[in-house]
């Protein structure tokens, strides 16, 4: 259904790859370098474009969640760190934020 968060899932490649992307821009906005950077589990929502909510696991046992947003195929569907919750633990539930 368009508007609705998915049930949450384990991260597939694919997330990995938009993890990747933004992995810079996370680190810049929380003001610390990451000796990890590995996607756990996410949840998506499709609406105008596509948004992301996803768990990394960042080292140290820390983790934090990011919403990613896809912009639309006329914006080369770049994507875009468009919020982030840190820290986080592994157990922390993904919410919408």
């Amino acid at each position: 259904m368009s508007g609705s968060w998915s049930d949450e899932k384990q991260a597939t490649p694919e997330i990995q790859k938009i993890c990747d992307q933004i992995k810079a821009d996370t680190e810049k906005a929380v003001g610390q370098k990451f000796s990890a950077f590995i996607a756990k589990r996410f949840t998506e929502q499709f609406s105008s474009g596509k948004q992301y909510l996803i768990k990394v696991y960042v080292g140290d046992g820390e983790h934090t969640h990011l919403k990613v947003i896809q912009c639309l195929p006329c914006d080369d569907r770049k994507m875009e760190l468009s919020g982030f919750q840190y820290p986080k633990t592994h157990d922390d539930p993904l919410t919408p934020f």
